[in-house]
């Protein structure tokens, strides 16, 4: 899994982004871009079963230049998503 562990710095964070979006974009053959099924596998792996199954709807919110695919540049605002969702989730302490 790609969640953030307090220790790690910046770059060590975006360079295990770019490797867990590699080992499922490359698949198929082409590691530049996930296909839904790749990016059904990636949601149930790194994130659990809930969000796999909405992979249709989570490629298509997310494919912005509409080429039925996600690039590295689409996966991030995924990833954007999730953490914004995480830290909103997370209790104010006082």
């Amino acid at each position: 899994m790609f969640f953030i562990v307090d220790t790690m710095g910046m770059c060590e964070v975006l360079a295990q982004l770019y490797d867990t979006f590699h080992t499922y974009a490359k698949q198929d053959g082409d590691c530049e871009t996930l296909t839904k099924g790749e990016l059904s596998k990636l949601l149930a792996t790194e994130f659990g079963s809930g969000l796999s199954k909405d992979a249709e709807d989570t490629l298509t919110m997310l494919d912005q230049d509409k080429d039925s695919c996600v690039d590295f540049k689409e996966f991030l605002s995924l990833v954007g998503m999730v953490f914004l969702f995480m830290s909103c989730s997370e209790p104010v302490s006082q």
